[in-house]
């Protein structure tokens, strides 16, 4: 089972909602849907926790999202998108 809730009426269009779950594990929920993964350099950033609402099909929506909340910041090189410490 999967940490998400999604809400049978947002679940057609990506959404997902988490009251806590490691970066890591919602980037890789994320990446099950991406045509360029995200990619977390470091371990730390990895466990860092989250909450909210992301809409999962959007990679880039969802790296922008985590890289605010976190102060992170989101290099686009050739093999995707790295999140990293600033």
């Amino acid at each position: 089972a999967s940490a998400a809730d999604p809400g049978a009426a947002d679940w057609p269009n990506g959404w997902a909602e988490y009251r806590s779950i490691a970066l890591g594990s919602l980037v890789a929920e994320a990446n099950r849907y991406a045509h360029r993964p995200i990619i977390v350099d470091e371990r730390a950033v990895a466990e860092l926790a989250v909450s909210g609402r992301f809409q999962l099909t959007e990679t880039a929506g969802v790296a922008r999202r985590l890289a605010s909340l976190f102060d992170l910041e989101v290099s686009d090189e050739t093999d995707g998108l790295h999140l990293q410490k600033r």
